[in-house]
């Protein structure tokens, strides 16, 4: 039986310390391992990239909001367990702390209320990928230097770098000269996600794909990175025959984005299957590696700015 020790936050066992000690022990094990295999979402505030996320996974996991509230990064991997875990990581204690969904959707930075977590993570049982870990970084503003929120050096060297923009901000000139960065920092390694389609029609959506692709190619000595033109909100109701909003939207537009969803999952298990990583669960002492140091290192001088 286990010993018990009691503490105004409840009843803790002297097991549940044991397994906590296993886990911290873990974190610092393996701080310095070769990094997993990554995606990171990346992208101004409002683009969707949490919810790109959500429809991927096709569960509200991830906090989405129109405000300018910072969530820290957030680490998605595969479970080998049969309900959902949160974790929030403290770096004072350098241990990750058990959260309720509710508390994970609480995580985050308003205005100049700093947030004592830097980094969380969720444990996903049937994760669409077994190799790969999806990253939701924080939300920046064009005001802001966008390289902040990159990790540098060898931390990304296996990653692959999603912007998340959306249809109408795609052809913009802070985009274009962004995408260009990336496009030379990542060759090979780097794609773009327009979302919020839905939003236009057909014809406007065409037009602003070729706007985008010529202000590349003119304004550019890189070849332009793969694009895919999708909507978070009608592929999240795309499993629903009877979602009212889907069938409100033209079935042209429909199709243009059920189409770049399917195309970016592809290049996601694409980017996936080259990737050297073992199959199998991921706990959480996998996700800990150089990827998670660096971001964390980048949110809080973000944070301090």
């Amino acid at each position: 039986m286990d010993t018990e020790t009691r503490s105004g936050q409840g009843v803790t066992t002297m097991h549940d310390e044991e397994e906590k000690s296993a886990m911290n022990n873990s974190f610092s094990q393996t701080a310095q391992a070769t990094p997993e295999a990554a995606a990171l979402f990346v992208g101004d505030f409002n683009v969707g990239k949490s919810s790109v996320l959500n429809a991927l996974m096709r569960r509200n996991l991830l906090f989405t909001s129109r405000e300018e509230s910072r969530t820290p990064p957030v680490f998605l991997t595969r479970s080998g367990e049969e309900t959902i875990a949160y974790s929030a990581y403290n770096p004072e204690e350098k241990t990750f702390t058990e959260q309720s969904h509710t508390q994970f959707l609480s995580t985050r930075r308003h205005g100049r209320t700093k947030c004592p977590f830097s980094a969380l993570s969720v444990l996903v049982p049937q994760f669409p990928f077994t190799r790969l870990t999806l990253i939701d970084t924080p939300g920046t503003s064009t005001e802001v230097a966008e390289d902040t929120l990159l990790p540098a050096g060898k931390a990304a060297d296996k990653s692959l770098i999603v912007l998340v923009t959306t249809v109408e901000y795609w052809p913009a000139r802070h985009t274009l000269a962004l995408i260009t960065d990336y496009a030379e920092r990542f060759s090979g390694r780097f794609l773009v996600v327009a979302n919020m389609a839905d939003q236009l029609n057909h014809g406007d959506i065409l037009r602003i794909r070729d706007k985008a692709a010529q202000r590349i190619e003119s304004h550019s000595h890189v070849k332009a990175p793969p694009f895919y033109i999708v909507s978070a909100k009608l592929e999240f109701a795309r499993r629903n025959q009877d979602d009212e909003y889907r069938h409100r939207v033209k079935r042209e537009v429909r199709d243009i984005c059920d189409a770049g969803f399917d195309a970016l999952r592809v290049a996601l298990y694409e980017f996936e299957a080259k990737c050297q990583t073992p199959e199998g669960t991921c706990p959480l002492d996998r996700i800990v590696h150089p990827l998670l140091t660096a971001l964390i290192s980048n949110n809080q001088q973000e944070q301090e700015a």
